[in-house]
C-alpha cells in the first residue's frame, strides 16, 4: 500500500500543528515553508480538512488554520480515509471486482491484512506520532 502525496502532506501539516508549542492559528505559508511543501496545494489539502472538521480556520490577518480537535482525538485513519480513494490493498478485496472472492482463500488473507492496517492506522495518534518524533530535529520531512 502506498499512500498518496496528498494524504502524505495532510498527515505531515497536521502533525506541524499538533507539535508546536503554541496553540493558535498558523498561516500556510508558515506550513508550506517549514516543510518545502507546495502553498498552493496545502492550502487546497487543509480546507478539505476543515470540511471534515480535522481542522478549523480563520481569515484575516491573525488566522490560518488550527486543529480542531485534540491530537489524541485524530488518528492516522481520520486523516487517510479523506484523502485515499479505496482502502482496498489489492483489487479483490473489493466487492465488485471478484466474484469468487468470498470463496477465495488469499481474498480472505488481503481482506484480513487490511483490517489489520486499519487498526493500526486507528491506534496511531497525532499525539503518538509527536511523541515519537520528539527527539529528531524536524517533524515534517521531505520524502
Amino acid at each position: 500500500m502506498q499512500l498518496n502525496k496528498k494524504t502524505e502532506y495532510a498527515i505531515l501539516g497536521t502533525l506541524y500543528l499538533a507539535g508546536r508549542p503554541q496553540k493558535g492559528f498558523i498561516k500556510i505559508a508558515e506550513i508550506s515553508k517549514k516543510g518545502n511543501l507546495p502553498k498552493a496545494l496545502m492550502l487546497k489539502i487543509f480546507n478539505k480538512l476543515v470540511q471534515h472538521q480535522i481542522l478549523k480556520s480563520k481569515p484575516g490577518i491573525n488566522g490560518g488554520f488550527t486543529l480542531n480537535k485534540s491530537p489524541k482525538e485524530i488518528s492516522l485513519l481520520d486523516i487517510i480515509k479523506i484523502f485515499e480513494t479505496s482502502s482496498h490493498i489489492c483489487h479483490c478485496t473489493s466487492k465488485t471486482c471478484c466474484v469468487s472472492a468470498p470463496l477465495c482463500g488469499i481474498g480472505t488473507i488481503w481482506r484480513e491484512a487490511e483490517q489489520d492496517i486499519n487498526k493500526i492506522f486507528q491506534n496511531i495518534s497525532l499525539d503518538t506520532l509527536i511523541k515519537k518524533t520528539r527527539n529528531t530535529s524536524t517533524i515534517i520531512c521531505n520524502s
